[in-house]
């Protein structure tokens, strides 16, 4: 039968458990020595990287753009307004030449109708009041020229009365009532003889444009007004009537307008 040594066969065993020891702990230590190389050159990398130098870069570039000032905006010139508040628009007598005007829109075209109507009708109507005040500046004439004849026919036929200025209101009112009362009653003494004419009285005024407004509303109205000044006084008056009875109508259609006149002869 072998002999086996069994003393001898476990001391192999151990040295061989001491080398793989040592084997693994070399192992271990380049594991790590490239892990920390692998790290360490990641690390060199990311510092190196071209990224990393824009980014630096950009950061030293900022504090000189924030410096540097933008040039001013322009200011806009709009040309328009002014146009249009300086702009003339063309204005033809004739109607028909609107219609020619391609530029201008439905609308424009009937405002500038408007215009052109409204111009006429007020040319028209300056021409009526200069007729009209020259039909009256006539009819003040011949009237004035009538009550100057009436007058001194009335003198030659009775004694001139000479009546002294007034000082007061007082007075003044007592002899216009004075006097509307004995022109009343004079002229319908006269309107049983005939063959005179009449006229009205419808205010004495001390301040003659009042007169005359006076005046310019008995004219508007058709009635033939003039009035006379004296030292004093402006009277404005109505006439020369046909008759007693046209001065009576003549005061009442005036009365009903709220214009009080007096039958007075003349």
């Amino acid at each position: 039968m072998v002999q086996r040594d069994y003393v001898s066969r476990g001391a192999p065993s151990r040295r061989r458990q001491q080398k793989s020891n040592g084997r693994k702990k070399i192992l271990l230590a380049l594991i790590l020595v490239i892990i920390a190389a692998f790290v360490i050159g990641l690390f060199f990398l990311k510092e190196n990287s071209p990224v990393n130098k824009e980014i630096t870069a950009t950061t030293d570039t900022l504090p000189t753009t924030k410096k540097s000032t933008l040039p001013s905006r322009p200011e806009e010139v709009w040309s328009y307004i002014k146009q249009l508040e300086t702009r003339e628009v063309p204005v033809d007598d004739n109607v028909s030449s609107v219609a020619k005007n391609v530029q201008l829109t439905e609308e424009q075209k009937k405002i500038l109708l408007q215009l052109e109507q409204d111009k006429l009708a007020e040319q028209a109507k300056q021409k009526a009041e200069e007729q009209a005040r020259i039909k009256a500046e006539e009819q003040e004439k011949l009237a004035q020229a009538k009550a100057a004849q009436t007058q001194a026919t009335t003198t030659k036929n009775s004694p001139e009365k000479v009546t002294k200025p007034a000082t007061t209101a007082t007075t003044t009112t007592n002899k216009t009532i004075v006097t509307e009362a004995k022109s009343d009653s004079e002229s319908k003494k006269s309107s049983d003889k005939g063959g005179r004419k009449y006229g009205l009285q419808c205010g004495a005024f001390k301040n003659k444009t009042q007169a005359e407004t006076l005046q310019g509303r008995l004219v508007i109205s058709g009635f033939n007004a003039f009035t006379k000044s004296s030292s004093d006084w402006t009277r404005v008056f109505i006439g020369p009537l046909e008759s007693y009875n046209a001065a009576s109508s003549a005061k009442s259609t005036l009365s009903s307008k709220g214009v009080d006149c007096v039958v007075v002869g003349m």
